[in-house]
This record gives structure tokens, C-alpha cells and sequence, in this order.
């Protein structure tokens, strides 16, 4: 079976199991959002990459999610990552690369990896964005 990986605003990190019939509705559904952006992030080696939420600056009160921010590197660009992301890993079918899972044991290694990154991401990420809502 393969898993996949959520991060919410909330510091959760959670490995979910795929199931077998999904598609891009199931996604979209498990991170709150109408339309999925993929993001390869510096922060993730190849063949992983996040899903976020497309418009998700645009919605009432959007809110930060350090780790998805501190995987694109916003500590050095200032752009954040809001509402909640999935960590997923590329996959090769007849039709070309697509979204798909990875291991349990690969999910349960990213997942103490992230969550042991988790104030780092937020310590890094928020010295980025309060010095730029610091007034000079």
C-alpha cells in the first residue's frame, strides 16, 4: 500500500495510506482546497514533491504552514506556503509522470524527519516573514 504525507497549519503531520481509486477531487478534498498547485520544493529531494492549495492566499484568513513554507525555502525568498500540503512522490504510468505514493516505511522516515524539523521550520520561516511586516 502506498502513503502519502499531510502537514497541516496546525504543525500536524500525519501518513496516510492511498487508497487504490482516487483522483484528483481526493486530493484536493484532503488539503481543503478546489485546485491543487505542485510544488517541488528545494527542500524535497526528486521524486517528491508537495500539493497545496492553488488560491490559497486568496481565501479569508489564510494561514501559514511552516513546514510546506520552510520546504520552498521561503526563509530566502519571503513567499509562504498557506493551508495545509501533501507530500506525495512521483510516479511513472503508460501516460507519463503522475501523482502516486510512497512506502510505509519511506512515509514513517519523512514524517519523523519533518516533525523533527517542525520548530525549525517555524523559527527559520517566521524570522523571514516578521522582518518583512517589521516597519523600518
Amino acid at each position: 500500500m502506498q502513503h502519502v504525507i499531510i502537514c497541516r497549519t496546525d504543525g500536524t503531520v500525519t501518513d496516510m495510506a492511498l487508497p487504490e481509486e482516487r483522483d484528483f477531487r481526493w486530493y484536493a478534498e484532503q488539503i481543503g482546497t478546489d485546485i491543487i498547485q505542485t510544488v517541488y520544493a528545494r527542500g524535497l529531494k526528486e521524486p517528491y514533491f508537495f500539493l497545496c492549495d492553488e488560491e490559497g492566499r486568496l481565501k479569508d484568513n489564510p494561514t501559514i504552514n511552516f513546514l510546506g513554507s520552510w520546504l520552498y525555502e521561503t526563509q530566502d525568498h519571503g513567499e509562504p506556503i498557506v493551508g495545509d500540503i501533501m507530500i506525495v512522490k512521483q510516479e511513472m504510468t503508460d501516460e507519463g509522470p503522475d501523482i502516486g505514493g510512497m512506502s510505509e516505511s519511506e512515509a514513517e522516515v519523512l514524517a519523523e524527519w519533518l516533525k523533527q524539523n517542525s520548530c525549525r521550520a517555524y523559527i527559520e520561516v517566521m524570522i523571514r516573514i516578521g522582518h518583512l511586516l517589521t516597519p523600518n
